[in-house]
């Protein structure tokens, strides 16, 4: 039927077939992993121009934030000063008053009118206290806005990316 030579001819023409077949099997996979590289080095470089774009937009941010904190800031202490100046022309009332008063009343309301100064200093002294924790608080919020608008705008931007890596 086959002689021995036929056989191995048989073979070695179907392991040169096989191998042929391997070889272009082969060269389809080399293309598509290098579309496959050509493809995740473009992603590569737009995932760093959005994340370099999102740095400078950063900078931009926390320099802004920066000039209005410092414009709050400015204000808010200009306010302080002003209340201030209200509050020690009211305590520099009450002790005039408080003179007036000696000029005119009894000695033992001498001690009354000397409580009721201290009385009054102490609540001057509160109330300033209570200003400088509502300054205090109201940077605070100035800061928390800060934040969360820089949050919100890297969420923004992560959420681009993703949906851009999604195409």
């Amino acid at each position: 039927m086959f002689n021995s030579d036929s056989v191995y001819e048989i073979s070695v023409a179907l392991i040169a077939l096989g191998f042929v077949a391997l070889v272009i099997y082969l060269i389809i996979t080399l293309k598509s992993l290098r579309i496959l590289i050509h493809q995740l080095t473009h992603t590569i470089s737009s995932f760093h121009r959005n994340i370099d774009d999102l740095g400078r937009q950063g900078s931009r941010l926390l320099s802004k934030t920066s000039a209005v904190t410092q414009e709050v800031h400015n204000k808010v202490h200009a306010c302080q000063s002003t209340i201030k100046n209200f509050s020690y022309f009211g305590a520099l009332a009450g002790q005039l008053a408080s003179c007036f008063r000696k000029k005119r009343a009894k000695p033992d309301q001498d001690q009354e009118e000397r409580d009721e100064h201290e009385h009054m200093h102490d609540k001057v002294e509160k109330e300033e206290a209570q200003l400088d924790v509502r300054k205090h608080y109201l940077l605070m919020a100035e800061e928390i806005v800060e934040y969360i608008t820089f949050g919100l705008v890297i969420l923004k931007r992560l959420k681009k990316i993703r949906n851009e890596m999604r195409k």
